[in-house]
């Protein structure tokens, strides 16, 4: 039985584009699901799919919108991808720099699925019922307008605040100077695995992206995919030199009997995902790489790509 019912979470769903109805949950609704991994799983793999197979679907991802002419449906698109890729750089690159640099202050985020906004999945029509949550019946309110109040900041409030803020940086500087932080706190080889285990959505993200790029020399009339080369490059190079600074991490690079395998396969299969997107970009691209306008430090990191 938990079979078949891990086999009806997993099956394959074609996500529109476009929304017909109100009640239809688009790719873009997908992509940015945070309270339901699987929904968000699904829908990248959905991208990485139909950037392949399906040229109905890339047709309208390079169609502008009617009145106006606007590239809306790439735009959402890439910069909901663009945002994931992001965070989940930033979020490694905070994390390896805390372990070789233990006295950074800096703040790690957390992982993905946190940071995105939370999405009904059951309000959508399109999409099978996949948690136990029912809809909250809305309730007969009386909507009141109420005049807004400016607020008053006594001396006693600023003061107040003050302390608080130092009290709190206070405890910082002692969580780091005694070790409290790595009793209590998050440590950063932990928030690194968190991110690995995300990294099929990553995977499936970034070849989507490359795919799409590819597509676009002969589908892409326009020129919507193109304006955003010099942006999907430099993500994919700070993606691959991220994982890349993982390698200085013995967590990461040896295989012993205290170490999660899982997360070597996920490290090496996302930094062999980036490098054969940035590859296939790089060879298609080639002829076309002068009228690009591509950071200078980009640029030289690509040169190999472009040799090969």
């Amino acid at each position: 039985m938990r079979f078949f019912f891990e086999l009806f979470l997993t099956e394959p769903i074609d996500f529109p584009i476009l929304s017909i109805t109100n009640n239809d949950l688009t790719l873009l609704n997908g992509l940015a699901v945070g309270n339901m991994p699987i929904v968000q799983h699904l829908a990248c793999f959905d991208l990485f799919n139909f950037s392949r197979n399906s040229p109905e679907k890339r047709k309208v991802l390079f169609t502008l919108s009617q009145p106006g002419n606007h590239p809306h449906n790439w735009n959402n698109l890439i910069s909901n991808i663009l945002q994931i890729i992001t965070t989940f750089t930033e979020t490694i690159n905070l994390s390896v720099n805390a372990i070789l640099n233990p006295e950074s202050d800096k703040k790690i985020e957390a992982p993905l699925e946190s940071q995105q906004p939370v999405i009904q999945i059951y309000a959508y029509k399109n999409m099978r019922n996949l948690s136990v949550l029912k809809p909250e019946i809305p309730l007969n309110l009386i909507s009141v307008t109420q005049n807004k109040v400016i607020p008053f900041t006594s001396p006693v409030n600023v003061f107040m605040d003050t302390i608080i803020h130092k009290f709190k940086a206070l405890i910082t500087m002692l969580k780091a100077k005694f070790g409290i932080n790595y009793l209590f706190g998050r440590l950063p080889v932990k928030n690194i695995q968190c991110c690995l285990e995300d990294g099929q959505i990553i995977i499936w993200i970034i070849q989507g992206i490359s795919n799409l790029t590819i597509a676009s020399l002969n589908e892409d009339n326009y020129g919507i995919a193109h304006k955003d080369m010099p942006t999907i490059l430099s993500a994919l190079v700070e993606l691959k030199l991220s994982m890349e600074k993982l390698n200085r991490i013995p967590t990461f690079t040896k295989k012993t009997q205290i170490v999660d395998d899982f997360n070597i396969k996920m490290k090496t299969g996302i930094n062999s995902a980036v490098k054969r997107s940035l590859y296939n970009i790089c060879k298609h691209f080639r002829p076309y790489i002068n009228d690009i306008p591509i950071k200078k430090d980009v640029l030289q990191y690509l040169q190999p790509y472009f040799l090969e």
